[in-house]
């Protein structure tokens, strides 16, 4: 942690913007100048079933563990022909965009390869739309 800073390992619980306070899951009280809020969200790769083992096959990788980019970039990398499925998880995500930019990113590598007219690139949206800002979802 940097000089200065000091880490409460505890959960918020409530946050009173007037106040300008965070009271913890154990009952403390924080007070606040500015507050960047960062909430996590866990992984749960057990929820879809058949999801955390198909991450040990050679044909499934997954952007959101960081030991997994390098598999992706093989996979995308070595790809010429067939069907490739990027999937964007239902509910709130670490980064809204990365399975869109991902895709996005291996399509155009495949362009570039001049491979992409071979590849059947499909992109599995729990949504009606790409995106969450009604001007796009037309």
């Amino acid at each position: 942690m940097p000089q200065g800073v000091g880490w409460i390992k505890d959960r918020a619980q409530e946050v009173d913007p007037d106040a300008q306070t965070v009271t913890t899951e154990s009952g403390t009280c924080v007070s606040y100048d500015h507050l960047v809020v960062c909430p996590g969200i866990q992984l749960d790769w057990a929820a879809v079933p058949g999801m955390a083992e198909s991450l040990d096959t050679a044909a499934v990788s997954s952007n959101y563990r960081y030991d997994l980019a390098p598999k992706t970039w093989q996979l995308i990398s070595k790809m010429r022909s067939g069907t490739a499925v990027f999937t964007m998880p239902s509910g709130p995500i670490k980064c809204g965009g990365a399975p869109q930019k991902i895709a996005y990113l291996a399509a155009d590598y495949w362009r570039r390869q001049g491979v992409l007219d071979a590849i059947r690139v499909v992109l599995v949206l729990p949504t009606p739309g790409m995106f969450g800002v009604k001007v796009f979802l037309r």
